[in-house]
């Protein structure tokens, strides 16, 4: 069973719900169905919170604090899924040069100066997209050292509309990193 849970400063507060239950009320049934759902939370063979990320910093910040709050609960945790997380297509040598050629220290900006200010609009693009890869690379490095769990990324993929052939999009990405 998938429970989509809330966010995660509410999420820590859903898990210490049973034990909460238990310090009230220690018998009758409420006692019992809490010390249950305490039972099964904690039992890894059955249960795993698999915290939902971004790879920025506050969500890996608030992801980090949830994987502690579980762990002093003896919540199992399971892999960490990194959703949306940027290409990292426009991190190549070969844009490297382009760049590097577009913003030269001193020159001013090459492109605009160029005259066309469709290339200039594009290489400031292409720019921030590298600048969000590399904002989203040491956000999952943090992560990764930190929580030292397995990890599952997702790709951006660039939509609202979630549905079937989104889903079939993302099916493989998952595939493969659960081998």
């Amino acid at each position: 069973m998938i429970f989509d849970g809330p966010a995660s400063g509410h999420a820590a507060l859903v898990l210490r719900i049973p034990q909460a239950i238990l310090n009230a009320m220690p018998k009758g049934p409420l006692a019992r169905d809490a010390r249950a759902i305490r039972e099964l939370i904690s039992d890894p063979t059955r249960a795993a919170l698999l915290i939902v990320t971004l790879a920025e910093d506050l969500p890996v910040r608030e992801s980090l604090e949830l994987a502690a709050q579980a762990r002093a609960l003896s919540v199992p945790l399971g892999p960490v899924v990194v959703n949306a997380l940027p290409t990292p297509a426009l991190s190549t040598p070969a844009l490297d040069a382009v760049l590097a050629a577009w913003d030269v220290p001193g020159r001013g900006d090459a492109a605009t100066s160029s005259g066309d200010p469709r290339l200039a609009a594009t290489l400031r693009m292409a720019a921030g997209v590298r600048a969000h890869r590399e904002a989203a690379d040491r956000a999952l490095h943090d992560l990764k050292s930190d929580l030292g769990l397995p990890m599952i990324t997702l790709p951006r993929i660039p939509t609202a509309e979630i549905g079937p052939a989104i889903i079939a999009e993302l099916t493989p990405h998952l595939a493969e990193q659960l081998r």
